[in-house]
């Protein structure tokens, strides 16, 4: 239950951190069902800036919309980066800023996007109104080696804990929780699970926070890293993963682009983890192997390794995990997927 102050709030914040501006162009790329789409409009209605709607035949084809960026000037880009990833950046495009959001930012991403324009991540839970925290990466500015999900919003609170909910020093894991002005009122019509996951802030006399499920970092410099989910570790063999890990390493790999790593199980109910890769170029899964194991341990190293041309896409641009193919035993799959499942 989202109040109108808290759609304010994230408008004005967006506005005054971006300098929006009467002459900008925005393109919504993201349904009115998906939480990203009330950033994007309202930004534009309290500025006065073009909001741009695109078609679904253009969202489907990504050579029709990069000609439709180009052509429309658009200056606002915000998608999640699965889309963000597909859009070549050398094209005489006229953006100000893109803007990734909604799954975890590879560095690759950030660095194909740097020189081009301003690149922001951006961090926030529908709980508590679209957006929560957001890092910035100016035109030309070095890209860290990991990217952080930055600092709050205006009349945004960020505590990081530990399981019994005390502060967590710098650099020290912790479960993200939130608070201030972007905090929703709780789930419609579900007290029970609104009693669960927004909390009386512990530490102010009023307020709720919300319970994010996600486990971050504070950093030195005060922006936060995020680390994965509190729910995301699966266990393999009496071992703990946690498969964002192992995705990110994937991906420091030179010539991987993209990486999704599932735990699988077979018909006798053995666990096992099966990686999806994407790459212009064939991979020799075995090179792969051995860039993994000079960092993870074995158990952490996945059986099976499944190159395709691009991860499939549900139309709110998030990777559709369902219709990754099931591995192939006897050999590597290559396997043409659309862009967007509808």
């Amino acid at each position: 239950m989202i109040e109108h102050k808290n759609v304010i709030n994230l408008a004005l914040s967006q506005i005054r951190s971006f300098g929006i501006t009467s002459d900008e162009k925005i393109l919504q790329l993201s349904t009115f069902c998906f939480d990203a789409s009330v950033e994007q409009i309202f930004i534009s209605l309290f500025t006065g800036a073009t909001l741009f709607l695109v078609s679904k035949e253009l969202l489907v084809d990504i050579r029709k919309l990069e000609d439709y960026i180009e052509s429309k000037e658009i200056t606002h880009i915000h998608a999640v980066p699965s889309l963000i990833n597909m859009i070549d950046p050398r094209k005489p495009y006229s953006l100000k800023r893109v803007i990734a959001g909604g799954e975890d930012c590879s560095v690759t991403l950030a660095a194909k996007w740097n020189g081009i324009c301003e690149f922001i991540n951006e961090y926030g839970p529908t709980e508590t109104t679209v957006t929560s925290l957001e890092y910035f990466i100016s035109k030309g500015e070095k890209v860290p080696s990991k990217v952080p999900i930055g600092k709050p919003l205006a009349n945004t609170t960020v505590y990081i804990l530990s399981k019994d909910m005390s502060l967590s020093p710098v650099g020290v894991e912790g479960e993200l929780y939130l608070g201030g002005e972007g905090v929703a009122r709780g789930y419609l019509n579900q007290p029970q699970l609104t009693s669960e996951r927004f909390l009386d802030n512990p530490y102010k006399a009023e307020g709720k926070i919300y319970k994010t499920g996600d486990l971050a970092r504070w950093l030195p410099d005060g922006n936060v890293e995020f680390l994965g989910r509190v729910d995301n570790q699966v266990k393999i063999r009496g071992f703990r993963i946690e498969l964002s890990e192992i995705e990110n390493r994937i991906m420091e790999y030179s010539s991987v682009k993209e990486a999704i790593v599932l735990e699988k199980e077979n018909h006798s109910g053995s666990k096992y983890l099966c990686a999806y890769i994407v790459s212009d170029i064939k991979i020799d899964i075995s090179d792969v192997k051995e860039f993994l194991a000079r960092a993870l341990p074995n158990y952490m190293i996945p059986r099976y390794f499944i190159q395709l041309e691009e991860l499939p896409l549900m139309s709110n641009g998030k990777v559709n995990r369902k219709a990754l193919p099931e591995p192939n035993k006897e050999q590597m799959v290559s396997v043409k997927r659309p862009i967007f499942d509808y």
